[in-house]
């Protein structure tokens, strides 16, 4: 009999600790329900304080409870058998008493075989001290946790009350909790009133079509306005066969432009009420005689009740907005702006305030605006990509601004990846009125990401007084209209190239180079356009190699023939100087009634185009050439382009000692940087320099105002300035010139080192380099012939002249030639070799027999210390030597 009674303890005790499942309602007497703490949380299986038939969990989170802290509902092992979830029965419920509202409660539904696999939601009480059932959408999990995977097995779960708060934080609070289940589906659903409705057959095949048929079956609430097979034939022709054709796109759309989040009964209706559909668009409520109106449909048949929801029939079919689309004009009714604000701009679509017939964009920017306030027209992007073309980038916008100088930027990028973008500035030039602005995309900026034609570009916002804060300029008001592509104009200055009978030649080349597009764009432009004539002058085969090159020297030769502005010939004056799309200035001389174009003369003005005007002229201009080593700035056909950077301000001038010569001026201003210098040639050399092993050294004659004076000297890639090589030399005289060698084998401080498998092709020059111009005060620096090379000397050029070999060995064994290589200056008289021969017999065989001591003298009477060049000779003039007497000038 013990035997008997032992048996059936064991087995009464295997089946009350058994695993349990849903739903958990804390009342069966053959299950022990099991909680498992974690986090400093206590809980156990208590009578409702409400209710003393009833038992709940009572889950107290101590004061020194984690912000995780919660329990397990069951043990480790989870519940029997997975919850069921499925993609229309994806939420459960809880019903909970709190101390308080608003206290965030999360459920966590966990696979009890693998942690790693779970899902998290969170719902929030609304009532203090008493009971209400919350529920949780597993479909709407909380951020950073995982989504939901049906195909994933979840059997345990854990709640935390006041999730995200410490115990420490909120004190000692208690909670208790029943009725834990997975909410059941309805059983009558607003599809089965459409399916068993004999006025609803075209709804009832659309909504199956578009796959919305088990998503209108699940939890609800829904409102539907239910069109009638008749409001559906109503529909113009081909209508209704173009949306059967899309089910999941546009047909998808009007159905859920029927459909509303909630259940919303006839007699919650109001006149002018507005709701969000789950399209997204809203819908407007009309009550004009008893008749309710949603948009300009007909309710017939109100408040069909279901578990749910509600179903509204109506005698139209409700078409939503259209997406917005280009250009963009705030004035029709139908269209979807949907404005999206972000970083402090308050935006809606209003009466332009200047004409009460015209709807436009308001955008207040706010006190507490950020330097990026800005709007979107269309927050989910426009119904078509915008068209850019080579020829066709720009966009313009009305705008009215309350100040003139306001900074508006235009960004476009791709709806479905923000990361694709190009934005571009303009300013406004009124106040208080409105003015078109044009954004030409092809010149991105301030982000330099540049457009690429290969991309979508389907979205657009705008940011009015772009990176002012709006805690220092103010709230402000600002309205815009008409967004719209620039369209190409109807003619243009290539239709006149390729319609004149003069002009072949140019017509060939400009298709050639592939410039045609782009000139066909929207312009403005100014061409100055040679004739066959013109390019027949050109010296022979000059013509044939630059068609060679089309894309490359042909280009910049087009290039420099235009403007990128509009000029007429009433516009043009003496001396008038204009950047041409090349880079490089043309400049216009007038002469006796002639205008010139560098020395090319217009014969024909003022062909005008829709995108510019064409000036005929009767040469080829030629851009001056790239600059290239050795740097003399004397050749007029060279672009020497000196940039200056950090306080320098630099000219090409004639050289202050002599009047034949021109050179660089360097003026570091008082304001300098102490890395205040200039590049010569903004866009680098033509040809890199040719550094190798034993090739590591340039030189420059340069002419300071001061002695012991730091200058470097820096070469780089001028494709990227991140590899570059530094090095420095001193000036040892003031106020003359000299020829400093720079040895980029030995690189300045803390800078990279030459690298011969690099390209150096861009060269920069900084005077007094390391000291501002506040400490040292402006000064004016000069510098010229920068060359590739070591330095050459005057024993150079003794050693390498065939008629000093007697000159070279004298030198060499009065033991003067290391003297002679040094920095000098020197200014040497070389006698030739027949100027020894020439000597009394045995004389030079006696000099070279005491070498340091009279040879040296000699040889030393036959130099000075200091560069004189033969115009700087006078008749009469004495000079003395580097042996101590005067030679005499005649």
């Amino acid at each position: 009999m013990k035997s008997f009674y032992l048996v059936l303890f064991l087995l009464l005790g295997i089946t009350g600790f058994a695993q349990f499942n849903l739903p958990v309602d804390f009342e069966s007497s053959t299950v022990t329900y099991i909680l498992t703490d974690f986090g400093g949380n206590t809980s156990l299986v208590v009578t409702d304080p409400t209710d003393v038939t009833n038992n709940v969990a009572q889950s107290t989170k101590l004061g020194n409870a984690e912000l995780w802290a919660g329990t397990t509902i069951g043990n480790d092992d989870g519940f029997d058998t997975a919850i069921p979830f499925t993609a229309l029965q994806t939420r459960m419920s809880v019903r909970v008493w709190s101390p308080d509202a608003g206290i965030p409660v999360r459920l966590k539904v966990e696979d009890s075989a693998d942690p790693g696999i779970s899902v998290e939601t969170e719902a929030t009480t609304t009532v203090a001290m008493e009971w209400e059932t919350l529920e949780f959408d597993f479909t709407n999990e909380a951020p950073n946790t995982p989504e939901l995977n049906l195909a994933n097995s979840y059997d345990k779960a854990s709640i935390f009350f006041n999730f995200g708060t410490t115990g420490a934080e909120a004190g000692e609070k208690t909670y208790y909790w029943d009725d834990v289940e997975l909410v059941p589906l309805p059983d009558s659903t607003v599809v089965d009133v459409i399916v068993n409705s004999p006025d609803h057959e075209t709804l009832e095949t659309a909504v199956i079509a578009a796959g919305l048929a088990d998503a209108l079956s699940g939890f609800g609430p829904f409102t539907v306005f239910a069109p009638t097979d008749a409001a559906f034939a109503a529909l113009p022709a081909g209508a209704l066969d173009a949306l059967v054709a899309d089910p999941t796109g546009a047909l998808a759309q009007v159905l859920l432009y029927h459909v509303l989040g909630a259940e919303v009964l006839s007699t919650s209706l109001t006149d002018g009420q507005m709701a969000a559909t789950l399209q997204g668009a809203d819908i407007t409520v009309t009550i004009d005689g008893g008749n309710v109106f949603i948009n300009d449909a007909r309710v017939t048949v109100a408040d069909i009740m279901t578990d749910n929801g509600v179903v509204h029939v109506i005698d139209a079919v409700l078409l939503p907005p259209a997406q917005v689309d280009l250009p963009i004009t705030f004035d029709d009714p139908n269209v979807d702006y949907n404005l999206a604000d972000f970083g402090g701009n308050a935006s809606s679509i209003v009466v332009d305030p200047t004409d009460p017939d015209n709807m436009a964009g308001q955008a207040i920017r706010l006190a507490d605006a950020l330097t990026f306030a800005g709007t979107t027209m269309g927050a989910d992007g426009l119904a078509n990509a915008i068209p850019f073309t080579a020829s066709q980038t720009q966009m313009r916008v009305r705008v009215w601004s309350p100040e003139a100088g306001i900074p508006v930027l235009l960004k476009v990028e791709d709806a479905t990846n923000p990361a694709i973008s190009v934005e571009t500035l303009a300013s406004t030039t009124a106040a208080m009125e409105w003015e078109t602005l044009v954004f030409d995309f092809s010149n991105p900026g301030p982000n330099p990401q540049p457009l690429n034609f290969d991309n979508t570009y389907d979205k657009i916002s705008i940011f009015f007084n772009f990176e002012a804060e709006g805690a220092v300029v103010g709230e402000q008001t600002y309205y815009w209209d008409d967004v719209e592509l620039v369209p190409l104009p109807d003619s243009t200055v290539v239709d006149i190239i390729v319609n004149s009978p003069d002009h072949e030649t140019l017509e060939t080349a400009v298709i050639t180079a592939g410039l045609a597009d782009a000139l066909s764009g929207v312009g403005p432009f100014t061409v100055f356009a040679p004739t066959d004539a013109a390019f027949d002058a050109l010296p022979a085969g000059a013509l044939d190699a630059l068609l060679a090159d089309p894309t490359g020297a042909l280009a910049q030769v087009l290039l420099y023939h235009v403007l990128g502005a509009e000029v007429l010939s009433t516009d043009l004056m003496d001396g008038q100087m204009a950047a041409t799309l090349q880079g490089a200035d043309i400049t216009v001389t007038i002469d006796g009634g002639n205008v010139f174009i560098n020395d090319a003369m217009v014969t024909v003005a003022d062909l005008r185009a829709d995108n510019g005007v064409v000036h005929v002229i009767d040469a080829v201009l030629l851009p001056p050439a790239q600059v290239d080593l050795p740097i003399t700035f004397d050749d007029p056909n060279v672009n020497y382009d000196l940039v200056d950077f950090g306080g320098n301000a630099s000219a090409i001038v004639v050289d202050p000692t002599d009047p034949d010569n021109m050179v660089g001026r360097a003026t570091k201003t008082g304001n300098a940087e102490l890395w205040a210098g200039t590049t010569m040639g903004g866009d680098g050399l033509a040809n890199a320099v040719p550094f190798a092993d034993a090739d590591t050294k340039m030189t420059v004659r340069v002419w300071s105002p001061d002695a012991g004076t730091p200058i470097r000297l820096k070469v780089e890639d001028a494709t990227d300035p991140g590899i570059s090589v530094e090095t420095e030399a001193t000036t040892t005289v003031a106020m003359a010139w000299e020829t400093l060698e720079f040895d980029f084998s030995n690189e300045a401080a803390n800078t990279a080192p030459i690298n011969f498998a690099n390209t150096y092709d861009k060269i920069s020059i900084f005077f007094n380099f390391g000291t501002t111009g506040a400490d040292a005060g402006e000064k004016t620096y000069y510098w010229d012939d920068v060359e590739f090379g070591a330095k050459v000397t005057v024993v150079d050029i003794v050693v390498n002249s065939p008629d000093h070999e007697t000159l070279e060995t004298a030198v060499i064994q009065a033991e003067l030639a290391d003297d002679l290589s040094g920095a000098g200056p020197f200014t040497v008289f070389a006698p030739t070799d027949a100027a020894f021969a020439a000597l009394p017999a045995g004389a030079l065989d006696a000099l070279l027999a005491d070498p340091t001591g009279v040879l040296a003298q000699i040889l030393l009477y036959h130099v000075l210390g200091a560069e004189v060049y033969s115009t700087d000779l006078a008749d009469g003039q004495s000079a003395t030597t580097l042996q101590g007497e005067d030679i005499t000038v005649t």
